[in-house]
């Protein structure tokens, strides 16, 4: 078979296949080199990668552990947690309801601790900061105010949230506990990993401290990345296989079920090649990642095969298309050089050779020929030889580019991962720059360097590391951003490379040399924008492009260390501050222990004492049993009897009601018919007239009397210290009884042997002496009647009034202090009245805490003599809610003891002592009496005891506030025409008008205005005293004289046809025009067709519409609200008084009415 093969194929196909086994063995050598080669750097480059993202994803959650305890237990967030309790309790937030976060107390309690809150987490990265309530699960304070702030983690919405579960397992392991990442739906249901921690509050754990770590943070760590391939990832994997960093897959939504995985969670660690989870071979290296007890992770650092071997394949198919192309050309060339140069000459000898048989000519020329064939083989074969050597050097040539390029990424790579690894761990901020620029040095073989740290606080670079520098006079420690090279690169924040510096060129400020021929690199350490420093570098060789990409790379490496360790000693200096608190609070605890152990040694003693009383205590548990039987019969009793009193003082309101309706008309009618205007009666019929309007009198004091009783039975009577002159006290009486006993033919004494002041209630003193004296003159025929005031035994006042009339037997003395007893009690009764007066009169000296002593013969007179004390303090058998006044405590330097009766004064209420004598003087320069009152209660005191024409009022008294003092001086009726003035430093001075100030100044004030004050009070005074006089020279004049009311048209208001009659013949009697109204209803309905009205009349009590609701709907009625409103009624209590005056009443008169007085106070509304 191979005999029958041609030479020329022969030749052609043993040439060809020795170049293809020489190309296939060659190739295939180098692709397996270049394989290994960059599959062993690669192992070793993923394995350290893998290795130093497992060490900063633990250091960064050892820190976050670190930052919960520290901040648990720092004195702000104790101080924000006592707060919140406080709001907690005072509001009383039940455990299964939300936690009141809203209400005003809280966020007031909130808002002074929100600063360092706000600074804690924008410092260290945290999406929120909660504190939840130990007990009840409340959120009580979070920092982004979402909407679990107020949940309840118990019985809420949120009860099986990752916070829900975060507070529970600290509750139960009372450490620091983090919850895996889950979606969260409060924060827009992103991936948020939860840490907690347990603060306690004097020992007792009240609350927990809760972070949120979003998985932001983490991703910034496993997202960084330089010199990694396109397909180069690193994945946090959690046991449930699902993925915790961010990267191109999506988080928490897809099972990275792998082998590499399921080993890594299993504890393994290694690195090879795996299938990953999109069926791809990878080079894996994955390690465990666990932190404590609560979480268990797993970190794989994967690139593709494809990648790896991406240069290998590329030069293996390179190989492959080159080779067969040479193969294809030199077999062409070949065919061409062998079919000219040899097949065709051999022809030509095979056939000169058949010639040279046949003739045997020319041998010699055909041999020549053959030798020149030779040759010309010879250099085509050289030719060939030389083209395919230069082919294959090309091919070297593109290898070895391959391997320089991933050299240059392997050396950038290392450098990285070792500088990586130096800069783990917890370090200073002076250690992380000396590691660097040493690292930087020795990695570069620079000859000198430099690393300066940015403080934005000082806004100052700061020589932190050096390498190889040696300090010189021109160098400088700290720069100013633009100072030298160094301060440029970080005002621009970019790098400046210097070359070929020497001694000929301009001076330089560099932060290594000033005059040194080098290469210097100087590039700022920037991450997120923020500056944290700047490195230079100088060299005598020029930096490559491989040196300066490695400058670049290290930037973030070298600013993620130094922001760690920022921040690390920023957490370092509040657990110092921590310590040194927990340090003071050992001592007190230490402190306490000592206090403790004493106290144990008194629990000893008491122990013992306990003993004894315990046996004591046996018996009296018997008697105990029986008390308490006797005691809850007694409360029986007691309910009983206040349920008595109850219905006994409502039936007595109800009686003095029903019968003063009927005593008005009786009383007012009869007081017309005496006056006998139309002289219509006779002499006869005017004194029935007399007798009919006595008798309705004497029942209307009957009443009175009665009334009074009850309030001191029921125990409403009050007692009101004042502090009076006795010789005032005397004056009085005299000008009141002189002239009455006169008419009787008798004489009154009114004695003063004590000339002194008595400090107890004045008008119930004043009460009891007026009934005995009225006594004295009723049961004395003549003779005289004595009132004598001296001093009695301890320091009391005896106060005697004694007559010589008829005297009092020796059976009935007792008898005539109790309730409607007399002592002419027969059916005879020569002498009238009710029997009260000396009942009543007894109690009241009790509540004087005083005394009543009588000493009497019969048929020739009686003494009654009262002693009481005088009083240092207000005494009150029950206290009032509105302001009451009370006795004067404080011994002031004012004008009261230069006051006579008639005396008018200004009255200054002002708890600053100096400044009320200062406001006195100005007083008295302006010929001027002044009181002064310290307190809101004795300025009360005062304005009732005393004749006032003005108040000069502070609003910051010690014990009343005094906008509820100015109040008070308004609705009472005795006081309420008083003008005030506010003189006061409190900011609510402007809205005193509302409340009826006739004017305020605020503090500070001048004099002048001082002076003001007083002249405008002194014209309104002079304004009302004229008026008040007008109508008092008018009431003392006959009415029929006095009172006109012509023209005047007046609206009587009644739903008792007996009362309207009567007002409408006494008030047509002095010419007014009367219109009528049976309720409130019809009154309203009257009035808005007689808008011309001058004064309404109305009784309070009536059916429709009642006259407290018809004065408010007058009151509100711009058309109508002048028109004064009286109040017409028989509700006769001083509540009923106030509540009036309360529903827009202008003025107040009880039935039965008194013709004078009624006629005296229509004339005053109607002229005013």
């Amino acid at each position: 078979m191979f005999k029958k093969i041609t030479l020329k194929t022969k030749i052609v196909s043993i040439t060809i296949l020795g170049l293809i086994v020489l190309a296939v063995i060659g190739g295939t050598l180098s692709v397996l080199d270049s394989k290994q080669t960059m599959m062993e750097h690669e192992y070793h480059s993923l394995t350290s990668i893998n290795k130093t993202k497992n060490a900063q994803i633990k250091k960064f959650l050892d820190e976050k552990i670190a930052h919960i305890n520290v901040l648990a237990k720092a004195s702000n967030t104790r101080d924000l947690v006592t707060d919140l309790i406080y709001v907690h309790n005072q509001l009383k937030a039940k455990g299964d309801e939300p936690y009141p976060a809203t209400h005003t107390l809280a966020i007031q309690k909130i808002q002074p601790h929100e600063e360092f809150f706000q600074n804690f987490t924008k410092e260290y990265d945290y999406s929120d900061l909660l504190i939840v309530c130990a007990k009840h699960g409340h959120v009580m304070y979070s920092k982004e105010k979402e909407s679990d702030l107020g949940a309840n983690l118990v019985t809420g919405e949120l009860k099986n949230s990752a916070l829900a579960e975060v507070w529970k397992k600290v509750i139960a392991s009372k450490r620091a506990v983090f919850v895996d990442m889950k979606p969260y739906a409060p924060s827009n249901n992103a991936n948020i990993m939860f840490l907690g921690s347990p603060i306690y509050t004097n020992g007792e754990l009240t609350s927990v401290l809760v972070f949120k770590i979003s998985d932001k943070s983490i991703s910034k760590i496993m997202q960084f990345k330089y010199g990694y391939g396109e397909t180069q990832e690193d994945y946090l994997i959690g046991q449930d296989k699902l993925i915790r960093s961010s990267s191109s897959l999506s988080m928490l939504a897809k099972t990275f079920d792998t082998q590499s995985a399921k080993e890594a969670l299993r504890g393994a660690e290694d690195t090879k090649l795996v299938t990953n989870y999109n069926g791809k071979s990878v080079l894996s290296a994955y390690s465990p990642l666990k932190i404590g007890q609560d979480l268990d992770w797993a970190i794989l650092s994967e690139i593709d095969e494809e990648e790896i071997l991406s240069s290998s394949n590329k030069l293996k198919n390179d190989l492959i298309i080159v080779s067969s192309a040479l193969l294809i050309i030199i077999a062409i060339v070949e065919y061409f050089v062998l079919l000219k140069g040899v097949f065709l000459p051999l022809n030509k000898v095979h056939e000169q050779q058949d010639e040279l048989k046949e003739a045997n000519i020319n041998m010699k020329l055909q041999h020549q020929e053959l030798e020149e064939l030779a040759q010309s083989l010879e250099s085509r074969v050289k030719e060939e030889v030389a083209q395919n050597r230069e082919k294959d050097q090309r091919l070297n040539d593109e290898l070895n580019r391959t391997i320089k390029a991933n050299e240059k990424q392997a050396w950038v790579k290392d450098g990285l991962t070792a500088l990586n690894e130096q800069l783990t761990g917890d370090i200073s901020v002076e250690d992380v720059a000396q590691i660097a620029i040493t690292h930087l040095g020795n990695y570069l073989h620079a000859g000198v360097g430099v690393l300066y740290s940015y403080s934005h606080d000082n806004k100052l670079l700061t020589l932190e590391g050096t390498y190889a520098y040696i300090q010189t006079d021109n160098s400088r420690d700290t720069l100013e951003l633009g100072e030298g090279i160094i301060g440029q690169v970080a005002l621009q924040r970019s790098p400046i490379l210097l070359k070929g510096i020497d001694e000929n060129n301009l001076k330089v400020e560099a932060g290594t040399i000033t005059q040194t021929p080098l290469n210097i690199y100087t590039f700022p350490l920037i991450y997120l924008d923020k500056l944290y420093g700047v490195v230079e570098l100088g060299s005598n060789e020029q930096f490559n492009e491989k040196e300066i990409e490695f400058f670049n790379a290290s930037n973030r490496v070298i600013t993620t260390a130094l922001s760690t360790a920022i921040q690390n000693q920023k957490v370092k200096d509040l657990l110092k501050e921590t310590q040194l608190i927990n340090t003071q609070m050992q001592e007190q605890q230490q402190k306490l222990e000592e206090a403790n152990a004493n106290m144990e040694e008194q629990q000893q003693q008491l122990e013992e004492a306990n003993a004894q009383m315990e046996e004591q205590h046996q018996q009296l548990e018997a008697q105990n049993d029986s008390l308490l039987k006797s005691q809850n019969e007694l409360e029986k009793k007691a309910r009983d009897l206040t349920a008595s009193t109850k219905y006994k003082s409502e039936f007595l309101a109800n009686m003095s009601h029903e019968l003063r309706t009927p005593l008005n008309s009786i009383i007012l009618l009869s007081d017309m018919l005496q006056e006998n205007n139309a002289n219509h009666l006779d002499e006869n019929e005017v004194k029935k007239a007399h007798v009919i309007n006595s008798s309705g009198n004497d029942l209307l004091k009957l009443i009175g009397d009665v009334l009074d009783l009850s309030k001191i039975e029921a125990g409403m009577m009050e007692l009101i210290i004042d502090e009076f002159n006795s010789t005032e006290l005397c004056d009085g009486f005299q000008v009141q009884f002189e002239e009455i006993a006169k008419q009787k033919n008798l004489t009154f004494k009114a004695i003063d042997d004590y000339k002194g002041l008595i400090k107890n209630d004045r008008d119930r003193l004043g009460q009891v002496l007026r009934n005995l004296i009225s006594n004295s003159l009723k049961f004395t025929k003549k003779g005289t009647i004595t009132l004598h005031v001296e001093s009695a035994a301890d320091e009391k006042i005896k106060i005697s009034v004694s007559d010589t009339g008829i005297g009092i037997p020796k059976d009935k003395q007792e008898s005539i202090f109790e309730a409607f007893q007399q002592a002419d009690g027969g059916t005879s009764r020569e002498y009238g009245g009710t029997g009260l007066g000396l009942s009543i009169s007894l109690e009241l000296i009790k509540m004087m805490h005083g005394e009543i002593v009588l000493d009497s013969k019969e048929n020739e007179g009686s003494t009654f003599s009262i002693i009481i004390p005088n009083l240092d303090k207000k005494e009150s058998e029950k206290p009032k809610e509105k302001i009451e006044a009370t006795a004067l405590h404080v011994e002031v330097k004012d004008d009261r003891s230069a006051l006579q009766a008639k005396d008018r004064a200004f009255l200054i209420i002002e708890d600053d002592e100096n400044f009320a004598d200062i406001l006195k003087e100005k007083v008295n320069s302006q010929g001027e009496y002044a009181l002064i009152a310290h307190t809101g209660t004795s300025g009360l005191t005062l304005a009732r005891s005393y004749n006032i024409k003005g108040i000069l009022l502070d609003l910051g008294l010690p014990d009343i506030d005094g906008i509820d003092l100015l109040k008070e001086f308004k609705t009472d009726p005795s006081l309420r025409k008083i003008p005030v003035f506010v003189i006061s430093g409190d900011h609510r001075v402007k809205l005193t008008k509302e409340y009826g100030a006739e004017g305020y100044i605020q503090k500070p004030i001048t004099e002048s205005e001082i002076t003001s004050v007083i002249q405008e009070i002194k014209n309104s005074d002079d304004e009302i005293h004229e008026f008040m006089s007008r109508v008092n020279v008018k009431s003392t004049t006959n009415i029929k004289e006095s009172i006109d009311l012509s023209g005047k048209k007046v609206l009587v208001v009644d739903d008792d046809i007996r009362n309207i009659y009567v007002l409408l013949e006494a008030l047509s009697s002095k010419g007014a025009d009367v219109i009528t109204a049976n309720d409130g209803q019809e009154a309203i309905n009257t009035l808005s067709n007689n808008l011309d009205v001058d004064i309404i009349l109305m009784d309070v009590m009536m059916p429709v519409m009642d006259g407290y609701e018809a004065a408010k709907v007058i009151k509100e009625n711009t058309k109508t609200k002048h028109i004064p409103v009286i109040a017409v009624t028989a509700k006769a209590l001083s509540e009923d008084r106030q509540n009036a005056l309360d529903a827009g009443y202008d003025d107040y008169i009880t039935k039965p009415l008194q013709m004078k007085m009624l006629m005296e106070i229509i004339s005053a509304w109607v002229e005013k």
